[in-house]
């Protein structure tokens, strides 16, 4: 035994001693090889006329470009494939065209020996769109509200003028505008779509061009002050709507969009600042939840976390734009933090003092962490190699990248997959650069991922694969530069190093497409799209349809998977088709979202409300993507379960033959009833007598009218039966009529009216309930105590009692014949409210307020006569009867005296 382990451990030394060798010799080699063939620090370039990459086509110019270091070799020519061709001084601004479609290869060629740079394989269309848009805001389109004008025009880029190619021109040219006046008469017209909304705006030809009169969102910009002892560090930005946030060292420091100057101010003042980041998706539509701050951007120190909103002159109560979120505990402190796929959430990574990495996710409502299992398939030693940064992706599941300078993880669908974002064939991205660090990540609205180097090495890949792809350099190593990615779906350069700065345009399909020329790369599927809106509001019993179509090809294994969050508050009924063509399927997939919840024998009827309430993230894609993959831009729906913004009822009246008379049509439109007109302030006040109140009194009630809040009157006869119909509008656009149960109250607590329907001729299974046993049982007043938390049909055999059945029936629906009666004592003023009581009709409180006068009851002509001849004969009687009394005294009085004297 002790023979075998001297051998082995002598064959494991000798081989350990030819590797060395092997190392050497190939050291060497690389060395001779390097000596002959040198890669010197150049790029070349291509662009277009107008930064649009879909006009790349057939006979269409390609602007080439070549720059290199101080030394660099000198460019002879350019080698291009038959078909192709450059025109121009090769060391200039040479134009490449090609007559026909697919790759082809281009590359620089030098005049000294032994010099190259990458090639590429620019492709190269037979796409029939030449044109593109021209957008420009004059300098007088302001219009009134703040408004702006934009102006459109169409221009052919190889046609267009000068001024149109750089952007500086208000007006079209002249073959731009005839352009323009032939799409106008083939019936085309722009649609713009606002960056992260669904709004469509469609624009109107001019004589200027095609125009629409809306407000468009420009970001204002302008130079910050230097102080004398030259340029301050700037850490990281934030822009919000009014200004930006400089991080410089550890402190915060502000700079208005108004004064353009960088100050010092105490809302947002305190230094061991360790970072801060911006939230990426937009808000502005985003369905809010009661009692949560989204916030735009956090900021951490060592061991706190502070939110703050999208204005710094919107603070918070106690004059701070920060608001603190956590606290740190047991000497943990925050590496950090970032806004998670919930917009409900964040993540934050702590430390412990034993250099333990622990990720939770901070749930803005709640309040809660909940750890994230991710550090646990890593390392602690390879997370702490640097700063550390996260970037949540917009996803129906948690779904997130983390990095620091050499190495990134990635972590989709709540932990479900996740591991080392690489370059295959390398442990990790600083070894795939040539020892760069990781400088900048950037995900843009194609999905498309962005890992910039320090040596602007680019690396791409699509969201959902875990592969990366080595993009062409198109910046030198020496230069510093950004990536950046505006509203327009447009990638950019931005080059640190000119003055001003300036920002190239960057194809990066074409350039994707150049990297995976050639390479094992392919897309499971042809096209995929859908027809999803970014937010949809569900109510109670409502539903939503929308579609999704896949085409592939046979035998790929692809179909369409729907991801969700908060599966408990909606049901989806997934259908689907197929079509089979020439080995080609396609699958047509409809969905349907319902709130489906029966909410009639809840036990605790508002504890089921909260929790049945809520925003579901919605994500549809294709189960199998490729770097190659083209995804829609609106991946993710938001479902906001509960009660719509504004949606309220209107009261319509129910005409019928006892309706007599409307108010004449003279002052225009009233709020209530909805679209009738009346004459309005025909009266001020009116009296309620005190003994037809629900708690009786002695006085009678004034009580002022408010035409403002009430609006119009249903004037009604006293004898006609009125049943107010009511519809639900979100805002002022109609939704549906209200066929649901409802009841009524008089807000001034009048009971001088009833219904014209009994128990029995409702059809009533048992007791139904009524405003006497309503309140009789709750301690609310009458405004609160009938709802639909305590609402129960008579309809519904049970265990109640079976009391008179001859009593109102106190319950109105559009569907059924009760109605209202009024008094027949006097004409009467009454103001109800209607309550909707169904418990499955709505999660929102539904209520709507009308007025009723009534009149027809005459008094008869001499009714107040006769009281008038009985006071004045009771009088006259009265009168006469004092006057014999005192007369009676007086001679009484004289008689005595005379009987004194005699």
């Amino acid at each position: 035994m002790s023979n075998f382990k001297i051998k082995s451990m002598k064959t494991a030394s000798v081989f350990t001693g030819r590797c060395k060798m092997y190392r050497i010799l190939l050291a060497l080699a690389l060395l001779l090889i390097l000596q002959n063939l040198k890669i010197v620090g150049a790029v070349w370039r291509y662009g277009f006329i107008v930064e649009d990459e879909r006009l790349v086509s057939i006979n269409k110019v390609v602007i080439l470009s070549h720059s290199n270091e101080q030394g660099g070799p000198v460019i002879a020519g350019w080698s291009v494939p038959p078909g192709c061709t450059v025109q121009g001084d090769p060391t200039k601004v040479p134009l490449l065209t090609c007559a026909s479609e697919g790759y082809h290869r281009v590359a620089p060629l030098f005049k000294e020996e032994g010099y190259q740079e990458e090639e590429r394989y620019i492709y190269v269309s037979k796409s029939y769109f030449t044109f593109a848009w021209y957008a420009v805001i004059p300098f007088n389109g302001f219009l009134e509200g703040g408004r702006k004008i934009l102006r459109m025009w169409l221009i052919d880029p190889e046609q267009a003028e000068f001024s149109e190619i750089v952007k500086g021109s208000n007006y079209p040219s002249q073959h731009s505008y005839y352009l323009s006046i032939n799409f106008h008469n083939l019936g085309q017209f722009p649609i713009v779509t606002l960056p992260d909304s669904t709004q469509k705006i469609y624009g109107h030809f001019t004589g200027y061009g095609f125009k629409d009169p809306r407000m468009v969102y420009v970001v204002p910009h302008g130079y910050i002050s230097v102080p004398p002892w030259g340029f301050l560090e700037v850490s990281d930005a934030i822009l919000l709507d009014d200004g930006i946030i400089f991080l410089m060292y550890d402190m915060l420091l502000w700079r208005s969009h108004r004064d353009k100057v960088l100050q010092i101010r105490p809302e947002i003042f305190f230094t061991g600042v360790r970072g801060m980041v911006q939230r990426t998706t937009c808000l502005a539509d985003h369905p809010s939840q009661e009692g949560v701050d989204y916030g735009k951007v956090l900021v951490w120190t060592d061991d706190t976390v502070y939110i703050g909103g999208s204005r710094f002159t919107s603070p918070h109560s106690d004059g701070k734009y920060f608001k603190r979120l956590a606290r740190s505990r047991m000497g943990g402190s925050f590496r950090t933090v970032a806004f998670g796929s919930d917009p409900n959430k964040i993540a934050i990574l702590i430390m412990d003092s034993y250099y333990m990495v622990y990720l939770y996710m901070f749930n803005l409502k709640t309040l809660e962490f909940t750890p994230k299992h991710l550090l646990s398939k890593i390392a602690p030693d390879q997370i702490l190699r640097g700063h550390i940064r996260m970037r949540f992706y917009e996803s129906s599941k948690e779904s997130f990248l983390m990095w620091n300078e050499t190495m990134m993880w990635y972590s989709f669908r709540d932990d479900s997959i996740s591991g080392t974002l690489s370059l295959p064939g390398f442990r990790d991205l600083s070894t795939a650069a040539g020892r760069s660090w990781i400088h900048e990540v950037v995900i843009d609205q194609n999905w498309n991922l962005l890992v910039k180097m320090s040596n602007n090495v680019v690396f791409f890949c699509k969201y959902g694969v875990t592969k990366l792809v080595r993009l062409a350099r198109w910046i030198l190593p020496s230069s510093p530069a950004s990536l950046y990615s505006n509203a327009n779906k447009l990638s950019f350069v931005v080059s640190h190093q000119d003055r001003p700065v300036k920002a190239y345009y960057y194809p990066l399909h074409l350039e994707t497409l150049s990297a995976m020329f050639g390479g094992d790369y392919s897309c499971a599927y042809v096209t995929f799209k859908h027809n999803m809106k970014k937010y949809y509001y569900l109510d109670k019993g409502q539903e939503n349809a929308f579609w999704a179509q896949l085409v592939y090809f046979e035998w790929k294994g692809v179909t369409i998977q729907v991801l969700r969050s908060n599966k408990a508050l909606l049901d989806f009924d997934l259908s689907r088709d197929f079509e089979l063509v020439h080995q080609v399927f396609t699958m047509n997939m409809t969905i349907k979202a319902t709130q489906k919840k029966d909410f009639t024998s809840e036990p605790n009827y508002d504890l089921e409300m909260s929790l049945s309430q809520g925003i579901v993230r919605v994500e549809v894609m294709p189960n199998l993507i490729g770097n190659k993959c083209e995804l829609p831009r609106n991946r993710v729906s938001y479902f906001s379960v509960g009660c719509p913004p504004n949606r309220h009822l209107r009261v319509t009246k129910h005409m019928t033959r006892s309706i007599l008379q409307l108010d004449t049509y003279q002052f225009g439109y009233s709020l209530r009833p909805w679209g009738v007109k009346c004459e309005k302030k025909t009266f001020h006040n009116f009296t309620i007598p005190g003994s037809v109140l629900r708690t009786p009194q002695a006085d009678d009630v004034v009580v002022i009218y408010d035409w403002e809040k009430y609006g119009c009157v249903f004037r009604m006869h006293y004898k006609a039966a009125f049943r107010p119909d009511f519809d639900l509008y979100d805002g002022d656009t109609f939704v549906r009529t209200v066929h649901s149960n409802f009841v009524v109250w008089e807000i001034n607590g009048r009971t001088d009216f009833s219904y014209n329907t009994t128990m029995y001729q409702a059809g009533c299974l048992r007791d139904a309930q009524t405003w006497d046993s309503i309140l009789k049982t709750t301690r609310y007043p009458v405004e609160q105590a009938w709802g639909p938390g305590i609402y129960k049909s008579c309809f519904v055999l049970d265990d109640a009692t079976l009391g008179d059945m001859n009593r109102p029936y106190e319950i109105m629906n559009r569907s059924f014949s009760n109605s209202l009666t009024f008094s027949k004592e006097d004409s009467a003023h009454y103001i109800f409210t209607a309550r909707i009581v169904d418990p499955n009709y709505s999660f929102c409180d539904l209520r709507a307020t009308f007025a009723v006068q009534t009149f027809g009851i005459s008094k008869p002509k001499y009714e107040y006569l006769i009281l008038y001849v009985t006071l004045s004969f009771t009088f006259i009687c009265l009168s006469i009867l004092g006057y014999a009394y005192f007369k009676y005294v007086q001679i009484f009085r004289d008689l005595q005296e005379k009987k004194k004297h005699s």
